[in-house]
């Protein structure tokens, strides 16, 4: 067997077992204990004992090693079962720690992703030795995170990744249209100097941002693809006027438009993944590409989605709306496809017209 066959192999495995994994966690009731506002303690453990929390960080380093669009997609099968667990964080948040050059610890509590700008990002100071300061609005999952890993910048305004030990630092509880918990934190504590690591190596380029991007990207395809299997499904067994109303051509115009929406964005995003370990430079335009992408389909499969199930899609009862709020609420975290289309913008010109082209065609 080959080595290329034998990843294919690895990764069909994984996919496997992991879709198994996530069904099994994501009962409803897991769903509605999730939705009240209960840390799942026990099926997080279940999560962080099956290795897949270090799909992204190399073998050498004690994780899994795997290819990085077959880790990120365990990003997008958690998030086809709306698995409320913060495994793309921690996934994301460890493979760019250990990318930058950070050791990592043997896995407790759940890792996050910061994603501040320098105008309103924490500060390093190194006066008296080095201390963070600076408040970051929205953290994913911070109340039950043992460790967030955030862009900071030094009093030479040169950016840095840090890795914050979030035991004691204040929490204002905040949560998402999904109630998902979004906290607020404060920051004015010492930080020890491997906590540290420069970002100013081409190979370190991956910004909490872009990890965080890819991540929700991808969460957004799985929960994307979830709406369709349910409204497809819906379709084919709600009967009106004597047939199935999707044989109907208004609501088979919506599925169509929800099946091209869900495509395009899925492809986009399983290119930016392919290139996590490729060129920064590129990995951010992709990232821009991926995101904006993703938050634009996500606004349009949610509508249509709605739109096929009538008033049952909206009840408590009915599954669809843990997936619609998800799509509602991922589409604006780690930037919004506004934010990343502008972002994009910049991205373009600054490469000057001549090489607008080849980064179109060329990917």
């Amino acid at each position: 067997m080959t080595m290329a066959q034998h990843d294919q192999e690895m990764a069909a495995l994984v996919a496997e077992h992991s879709e198994r994994l996530f069904a099994d966690l994501a009962t409803p009731a897991l769903l509605a204990r999730a939705d009240g506002g209960e840390w799942c303690r026990e099926e997080w453990a279940q999560l962080a004992s099956s290795g897949y929390l270090d799909a992204l960080v190399p073998a050498s380093h004690g994780g899994a090693g795997l290819a990085p669009a077959d880790a990120f997609a365990l990003a997008r099968r958690a998030a086809y079962h709306a698995l409320p667990l913060p495994l793309g964080e921690t996934l994301a948040a460890r493979a760019l720690w250990c990318a930058a050059g950070g050791e990592l610890a043997e896995l407790e509590a759940p890792w996050t992703l910061g994603s501040n700008d320098a105008s309103d990002g924490p500060q390093l100071s190194s006066t008296g030795g080095l201390r963070l300061r600076g408040t970051l609005r929205r953290l994913s999952w911070a109340r039950h995170a043992g460790v967030a890993v955030l862009q900071a910048w030094n009093d030479a305004g040169q950016p840095c990744l840090v890795k914050v030990d979030l035991q004691g630092v204040p929490k204002e509880a905040g949560s998402s249209l999904a109630n998902e918990a979004r906290d607020t934190i404060t920051l004015d504590m010492p930080i020890p100097d491997d906590a540290v690591l420069p970002l100013d190596r081409p190979a370190i380029t991956p910004l909490p941002r872009v990890a965080g991007a890819l991540v929700r990207a991808q969460q957004l395809a799985g929960a994307m693809q979830r709406c369709l299997d349910l409204t497809l499904q819906y379709a084919g067994e709600r009967v009106q006027f004597g047939q199935p109303i999707g044989k109907f051509p208004a609501v088979q115009a919506m599925l169509v438009e929800a099946v091209g929406e869900t495509a395009a964005a899925g492809a986009a995003v399983e290119l930016a993944c392919s290139r996590w370990d490729g060129d920064p430079a590129q990995l951010e335009f992709l990232t821009a590409v991926a995101k904006s992408r993703a938050g634009e389909a996500a606004g349009k499969v949610a509508t249509a989605c709605h739109q096929v199930h009538g008033a049952i899609g909206f009840t408590q009862e009915h599954v669809l709306h843990h997936f619609t709020r998800r799509l509602w609420s991922w589409r604006d975290e780690f930037g919004s496809e506004t934010w990343w289309n502008r972002r994009l913008g910049e991205l373009a010109c600054s490469r000057g017209a001549d090489a607008l082209w080849p980064a179109v065609t060329r990917l």
